[in-house]
C-alpha cells in the first residue's frame, strides 16, 4: 500500500504546474502577440513606402517635375526606415523568446 501511495504521490508531483514554466509560458504568448501587432504595424509602413515610391516615379518620368518626387521620395524613405525600426523590435522579440526556450525548451511544443 505504502508503494502506492508514494508511486501517486510522485506521479502527482510532477504534474503539478511550476509556476516559472507558466510566467514563462504567459511572457511567451505577451511576446508572439506583440510580435503579430508590429509585424501588422510594419507591413503598413512597407505599403506605405511602396506607396510614396510608385508616387515618386510618376512624377518624375510622366510628368517630368523632380520637385514632386523627391518629395515622395523622402517620404518612402522615412516609411523604410520606420519598418525597419519595427523589424529590429521583432528581432528583439524573437531573441527574447529563443532565449526563454533556452532554459524550459518544453515550451517550444506547446
Amino acid at each position: 500500500m505504502k508503494k502506492y501511495l508514494l508511486l501517486f504521490m510522485l506521479l502527482l508531483s510532477t504534474l503539478q504546474a511550476d509556476p516559472e514554466t507558466d510566467a514563462c509560458r504567459q511572457e511567451i504568448t505577451a511576446i508572439d502577440k506583440q510580435i503579430q501587432k508590429l509585424h501588422a504595424e510594419k507591413e503598413k509602413h512597407v505599403e506605405l513606402a511602396r506607396k510614396y515610391q510608385a508616387d515618386g516615379d510618376r512624377w518624375q518620368y510622366n510628368t517630368g517635375r523632380i520637385q514632386e518626387a523627391h518629395e515622395d521620395w523622402g517620404k518612402a524613405n522615412a516609411e523604410r526606415a520606420k519598418a525597419i525600426d519595427l523589424q529590429l523590435q521583432i528581432d528583439r522579440l524573437y531573441e527574447k523568446k529563443n532565449w526563454i526556450y533556452q532554459f524550459y525548451p518544453e515550451l517550444q511544443y506547446e
